[in-house]
């Protein structure tokens, strides 16, 4: 049913261009009968997550692009839809408005509605997807986990390793890429299908005290790339 489904367009908006926020939200939720008791209630939450009250009376035309996608999408959650989709939720956007609107698609999902995402900004899918479709040309090269995208390219992540003293004897590792950059930092390359983190710094806590580690992922427009 048609009421069971959300819908964002980057280019086409549902709210009326010359009227304040608030009303564009008024008359959705006379057009979607949502009782009156639920739609304060969704409207506090939109405002907790998306700070909609700071633009609250402003026309819709006077919004900037981000303060705008962020009324689209709480749009379209207004009648408490089961799936959403969205077209570019975040292109044209500043880093804050970025961060605002996956912040608040992370909540809404955790809350079980479903949502259905394209876009050309790799960051939405690295913070908000667990299943990603590559499609190419109307041909899906991929169908699966970003973990099952960096394996079909056989993209490693990086383990760096930082010990207290100089490590005189650097010995492969259970068959491990290991790279000293000097005495003391060792780069780990590693499949996380076949090692464990905690796996990599057990090994490597034989070598010497360790002062600091931190792992770098592969990086996400890379591996897409290399699919095409």
């Amino acid at each position: 049913m048609v009421s069971q489904i959300g819908v964002v367009f980057g280019q086409r908006s549902q709210l009326w261009w010359d009227l304040p926020l608030q009303e564009s939200f008024e008359l959705l939720a006379a057009m979607y009968q949502v009782p009156e008791k639920r739609y304060k209630s969704m409207l506090r939450t939109f405002d907790e997550l998306l700070q909609l009250s700071q633009f609250w009376q402003t026309p819709v035309r006077k919004l900037s692009l981000g303060q705008r996608m962020r009324g689209e999408i709480a749009a379209a959650l207004l009648h408490a839809p089961r799936i959403l989709f969205l077209d570019e939720p975040t292109i044209g956007l500043d880093v804050v408005a970025k961060q605002a609107i996956r912040k608040f698609l992370l909540e809404v999902n955790r809350q079980g509605i479903t949502i259905l995402l394209t876009t050309h900004d790799l960051r939405d899918i690295e913070q908000l997807c667990r299943r990603v479709i590559v499609i190419n040309h109307g041909k899906i090269l991929l169908d699966g986990s970003i973990e099952h995208l960096y394996s079909q390219i056989g993209a490693e992540s990086t383990l760096i390793v930082d010990f207290s003293r100089p490590i005189i004897t650097h010995t492969l590792i259970n068959g491990l890429q290991v790279t000293w950059q000097n005495e003391t930092r060792a780069l780990v390359k590693f499949d996380r299908s076949r090692h464990t983190p905690n796996e990599l710094l057990r090994l490597m806590a034989e070598l010497g005290e360790i002062r600091d580690l931190h792992i770098v992922e592969p990086d996400i427009e890379h591996a897409v790339a290399k699919l095409f």
